[in-house]
């Protein structure tokens, strides 16, 4: 599961697996961050700049 967070898509690989239901029990700290909504700006920047910072390392 750590490979999805650091593959330089972890933000489109969270929002395909919450959309397609197969999030529960993956992420159990981020699926209570993303159930709030005030969490969700947060983790997706965190998640955006993750992935910004993985596609830079790698080119």
């Amino acid at each position: 599961m750590l490979k999805l967070l650091c593959s330089g898509s972890a933000l489109a690989c969270l929002t395909g697996l919450r959309k397609a239901g197969l999030h529960h029990g993956l992420f159990p700290l981020l699926d209570d961050i993303l159930d709030n909504q005030r969490g969700t700006p947060f983790i997706t920047e965190a998640l955006r700049r993750t992935d910004e910072r993985v596609r830079n390392e790698n080119a």
